[in-house]
């Protein structure tokens, strides 16, 4: 879930990725294949929209890649860098089943794993259950809101968007319609 809203790709990239994607020289995670859990199909060389792109590593992100490769990487490039505890490949089920939780009978025992938002709802962290492709969303607002409040470089608010939709394989015009919000209060100056 981390690496989900540490990058805002899509869940079908993550189920994919190898060591080889990793590369740990240029500091970059190429994201060049797409899983769909519902067709159990892969598509190698292409991401959902047909492209290949490369995400840079930050810090919070590398030490997460750092992490996973100290209690992961058991040598082999291919293996995939999130996998079952049987080396088998995430699907959507598995994701919806640690984001919403499960309730399984087992014999005699009853296991109740409550998931990470619904526990987050219940404890009132969180106003509203998120589905979740909200890693997503959430990512890309951050990252938005982060340009717009950079003191550094107000003049090229728009080439950061370009940025970030680039590393999230979309576009601007995709960015501006499904993650930037009109303001509910928008008011215009009295000028």
């Amino acid at each position: 879930m981390e690496f989900l809203f540490l990058t805002g790709c899509r869940p079908c990239e993550v189920y994919p990725i190898t060591w080889n994607d990793i590369k740990w020289d240029k500091r970059v995670i190429v994201f060049s294949k797409s899983y769909e859990s519902r067709s159990k199909a892969l598509s190698k060389g292409r991401t959902k929209n047909g492209t290949i792109r490369t995400f840079p590593f930050y810090p919070r992100l590398e030490q997460l890649l750092l992490r996973l490769r100290d209690e992961r990487f058991k040598g082999d490039n291919n293996a995939l860098v999130f996998s079952k505890s049987d080396g088998r490949q995430f699907s959507r089920n598995d994701i919806a089943f640690s984001w919403q939780g499960y309730s399984k009978a087992n014999g005699k025992r009853f296991m109740d794993y409550p998931g990470i938002v619904t526990q987050l709802a219940k404890e009132g962290k969180i106003t509203q259950y998120l589905k979740p492709y909200s890693t997503r969303h959430t990512f890309i607002s951050l990252q938005v809101l982060g340009a717009l409040n950079n003191p550094n470089d107000k003049t090229n608010f728009v080439g950061q968007i370009k940025y970030i939709a680039d590393l999230v394989g979309n576009s601007v015009e995709t960015i501006q319609k499904h993650y930037l919000d009109k303001p509910r209060n928008a008011e215009l100056l009295d000028i």
